[in-house]
């Protein structure tokens, strides 16, 4: 289904994904990223939250890892009223978004 809007490329060992907007929440990230400088090259970055919704939007295994990652790496930064506007009714992702946050705020056995 992303086919038309996503290609993945590769700089060295670091992939890089590449995606056209094709909804309300795309254009919104495009509006939030931000220009980094890696090396010689100028790129340009979703916000930490986007790519949390992104993922949560995707739903794979591998994505709710990256999610957790995220959430134990920058959870004081965050912009919780954002993923809240974001998550709820407009994208219907609500209960995703509780799971990985149960699973963030348990205690690791």
């Amino acid at each position: 289904m992303i086919k038309e809007h996503h290609i993945r490329l590769h700089h060295r060992a670091v992939p890089v994904d590449r995606m056209l907007p094709k909804d309300d929440h795309d254009q919104a990230c495009l509006a939030r990223r931000r220009q980094y400088e890696l090396g010689k090259l100028s790129l340009w970055i979703i916000s930490p939250e986007d790519l949390v919704i992104h993922k949560l939007k995707a739903g794979r295994a591998q994505d709710f890892i990256d999610v957790l990652s995220v959430l134990q790496r920058q959870a004081e930064s965050l912009d919780r009223s954002y993923l809240h506007h974001r998550l709820g009714k407009r994208l219907g992702i609500w209960e995703e978004w509780q799971y990985v946050q149960s699973q963030a705020d348990a205690p690791m056995s």
